[in-house]
């Protein structure tokens, strides 16, 4: 009973040790993250990447491509 209460204890302590890094690691991407607006810019690409593809007529499609433009430079310069 004793080996069974002190393995899980071992197990919790690990377990505690392993978040706690965890959380510490994802701080400092974070911080060395933050600068950027990669989610943003991927977002707004997606939405406007399944409106041109959803739109029917060729001439308001090629005008949102366009429109798209900046934001994939954007991107490009964020990498």
């Amino acid at each position: 009973m004793d080996f069974f209460l002190l393995v899980t204890f071992v197990a919790i302590g690990i377990f505690l040790l392993k978040a706690k890094d965890e959380r510490r690691r994802i701080a400092l991407l974070g911080s060395h993250l933050g600068q950027y607006q990669i989610e943003k810019l991927m977002e707004t690409l997606t939405d406007g990447y399944l409106r041109a593809l959803g739109e029917n007529d060729s001439e308001r499609r090629e005008q949102i491509w366009n429109q798209l433009a900046s934001s994939e430079l954007k991107l490009c310069g964020q990498f």
